[in-house]
């Protein structure tokens, strides 16, 4: 990714389109294999699915390039093809929405539609303590909203469904991390015997959250110095 950044500047590089397929593909393998780790623990019949990559795959792409129109916003205002690229964006972001929530309803619709055994993590996302974080924040705020904003012709109207896509989307993985261990391999063990570890239920730290904002802080100042240098070397390209 970098040396790709770096011959971005350069018109005539011949290697910068074989290494932007090379980045491609790990792009694409990144986000697949994290979720092809859950979906071979044997132990977490929640974790346990085929769909799992293909669901981890789809929502770094759609929330990836929410986050790049959201960018793109911000730092082209004055590019005089900032609708047209914002309109292919939106095109890849409305086709990443369809699409995840399509993996999304034939996972839960084939587990409920199972005439044998329950499924009690699927039951504790949906009706369970923290039901709005699917509802309201992942489905309402981070599909039904966006769609909708995403259908209009407003340029500003996809900015804000970009927004809300890069930030409810985390929940999509909430929804797959938290629950897939909420719930216990043996029933009754954690009532048969009490440790601090053993409890099922999650509340993030205070710790959390500034790591949380200390990985958020280091990212904006990476692409502040990114953006910062590659003004720099256009300049320098450019007067050479």
């Amino acid at each position: 990714a970098a040396v790709s950044w770096f011959l971005s500047f350069r018109s005539d590089s011949e290697w910068l389109k074989p290494l932007l397929c090379l980045g491609g593909l790990f792009s694409i393998l990144f986000p697949s294999q994290s979720g092809a780790f859950f979906g071979v623990v044997d132990a977490r019949p929640f974790w346990n699915s085929a769909l799992l990559p293909m669901l981890f795959l789809v929502s770094a792409f759609t929330s990836g390039t929410a986050l790049l129109l959201v960018v793109y916003v911000i730092c082209r205002r004055e590019d005089p093809q900032l609708r047209e690229v914002c309109r292919s964006l939106r095109v890849f972001a409305v086709a990443g929405l369809l699409t995840y929530f399509a993996l999304e309803f034939a996972e839960f619709s084939i587990a409920f539609w199972s005439p044998v055994g329950s499924h009690p993590a699927m039951e504790l996302i949906l009706w369970g303590k923290y039901w709005w974080v699917f509802w309201l924040v992942h489905l309402l705020l981070g599909g039904l909203v966006p769609f909708a904003l995403l259908c209009t012709r407003r340029l500003d109207a996809w900015f804000t469904a970009a927004v809300l896509i890069a930030i409810c989307f985390l929940s999509a993985r909430l929804n797959v991390l938290i629950p897939g261990q909420a719930v216990g391999e043996l029933v009754g063990l954690q009532e048969a015997f009490t440790h601090p570890r053993l409890r099922h239920l999650y509340q993030a730290t205070a710790m959390e959250y500034r790591v949380g904002f200390l990985m958020l802080a280091m990212g904006m100042a990476v692409f502040f110095v990114g953006q910062r240098l590659g003004l720099y070397i256009s300049r320098s390209v450019q007067s050479n």
